[in-house]
């Protein structure tokens, strides 16, 4: 059944949740929504009796099992902006200027005002299962990962995008579990390859073999992580901060910026989340040191926690509030990478801080003002920038890179001015090869600038082969930064 509630005050939704039955919403997660989603959520679609197929996963293999008496179905919520109501005639959604277009355009326009889905559990505590809500719907500002799901609702064909959250069950699963689930569930959303896994899924891959019980509420270890993601068909990284030292935080922003979601552990709070995006500095630049970094400039990553709502900020400056989370307090992460990415953001670091101090040939950004960038992208990527932007780059290059045999994935290193950065542009580009290794002798695979570019020889497939080119640039303080990986999310304000 569907019922439709128009929402024009926090009290207004605070009434509708508590209509519902109590085990489904207990006072906190009554609080946390009436309290976290912002005005932008002007419509709310309950959808009641809904078959939730990560709550059916641990419902048959624990619920089930216990003495309580647990339902088995769930309750959706849908998010809607103003701008769209339900057709009491048609039992069908439209838009509220009453715009009629076909069928799939209608399904569009109306995924255009959808600010996603939350699916209450009957579990009488933490009742908030599989959601993807919008960062629209929360007032959240950044760059972030998303993906788009699928959403079948009264015959309409509608796209929640964001990243994947629920709370933790505290039973039979934990924040770990949690991480691991949120992570997975983006990769089988955004890519044919990886397949899908359910929650319990998750709480059986931990383990060398199906302990059952209680065991999962225990936790996860760095270990059982990682098992999880090798089981799922990923390659895991734990990077650890003692280890890593002064290059950990670059590290975790390059794998971030990569489009790739971390799984931080935070020991100090014996809790993890997953890093899902950053926002950066605004009007502000600190002093950088020579050479600087893009980490310089964030002023917040952005998590998806399963103690409260979505995205989250973890603070790079000081702290808040004693519940506010810092970046300080992240001791390690695990990134769970595709194949074919062999050279570790450690090893591009080491050769992005190499490449400004000793190649000397192109137009670097003062010692003093200078501010690297890296991060992983594909190589049809890549290419299509290239194209989409050929204004911006002389022919001959564009020729060069875009017949430069490269494998699936490479590693691009940026360095801007602060004056550049502000304006989102580079001064000098690096293209590193990402299945070299660290004692691969050519790893870059082409550098420029605008007046210059080494290309590798892929005839000797030993030496770069350099070039000048009399460039006249579209802009005379360099070409423009790449954002492809995560989404921007600029103004949160009411629609």
């Amino acid at each position: 059944m569907f019922v439709w509630h128009s929402i024009d005050r926090r009290e207004n939704l605070k009434s509708v949740l508590l209509t519902l039955p109590a085990d489904y919403v207990d006072p906190n997660v009554v609080s946390l929504l009436s309290s976290g989603l912002s005005t932008n959520v002007r419509g709310l679609l309950v959808e009641e009796g809904y078959v939730d197929k990560d709550y059916r996963s641990v419902y048959y293999n624990f619920y089930a099992k216990k003495s309580i008496k647990y339902r088995r179905n769930c309750i959706r919520l849908h998010l809607f902006t103003d701008e769209v109501r339900m057709n009491n005639v048609c039992s069908g959604l439209q838009l509220e200027d009453g715009t009629s277009t076909d069928y799939d355009g209608m399904d569009d326009a109306l995924s255009e005002e959808y600010l996603g889905f939350i699916v209450l559990r009957p579990t009488y505590r933490n009742n908030i299962g599989r959601s993807v809500i919008s960062p629209r719907a929360l007032d959240v500002t950044g760059d972030i990962i998303k993906s788009e799901h699928k959403v079948h609702i009264l015959g309409h064909r509608l796209k929640a995008v964001g990243f994947p959250w629920m709370m933790q069950h505290t039973d039979i699963s934990v924040c770990s579990h949690v991480a691991c689930w949120s992570i997975l569930r983006h990769y089988s959303e955004r890519y044919s390859k990886y397949a899908e896994f359910l929650l319990h899924d998750i709480t059986k891959m931990a383990q060398p073999v199906d302990v059952g019980g209680l065991i999962p509420s225990i936790g996860l270890k760095g270990e059982h992580a990682e098992r999880i993601f090798l089981a799922a068909g990923t390659y895991p990284m734990l990077i650890e901060r003692a280890s890593s030292k002064e290059s950990f935080d670059r590290q975790m922003l390059a794998y971030l910026e990569s489009g790739f979601p971390l799984m931080a552990i935070l020991p100090a709070r014996r809790h993890a989340v997953t890093v899902v995006g950053v926002r950066w500095k605004a009007g502000y630049r600190p002093e950088l040191q020579a050479p600087g970094s893009a980490f310089g400039m964030v002023e917040a990553l952005l998590a998806s926690d399963d103690t409260q709502l979505p995205y989250v900020s973890i603070r790079a400056g000081e702290r808040e509030s004693q519940s506010a989370y810092m970046i300080s307090e992240i001791e390690s992460f695990i990134v769970a990478l595709p194949d074919k990415i062999f050279l570790p953001a450690l090893q591009v670091d080491r050769l992005a801080l190499w490449a400004r101090e000793a190649v000397h040939e192109f137009r670097f950004p003062d010692a003093g003002d200078c501010v690297i960038r890296y991060y992983v992208t594909t190589v049809a990527a890549l290419r299509r920038d290239f194209r989409e932007r050929i204004a911006h780059y002389d022919p001959l290059l564009v020729e060069r890179v875009l017949q430069l045999p490269m494998s699936q994935f490479v590693w691009i290193v940026e360095y801007s001015s602060t004056r550049q950065w502000d304006r989102e542009q580079i001064a000098v580009r690096l293209i590193v090869d990402a299945t070299a290794s660290g004692v691969d002798n050519t790893p870059i695979l082409a550098m420029f600038d605008s007046c210059l570019a080494a290309v590798l020889d892929d005839k000797s497939g030993a030496e770069l082969e350099t070039e000048e080119f009399e460039l006249e640039p579209a802009d005379e303080v360099g070409y423009r930064r790449v954002r492809s990986n995560l989404d921007r999310y600029l103004d949160a304000s009411p629609i």
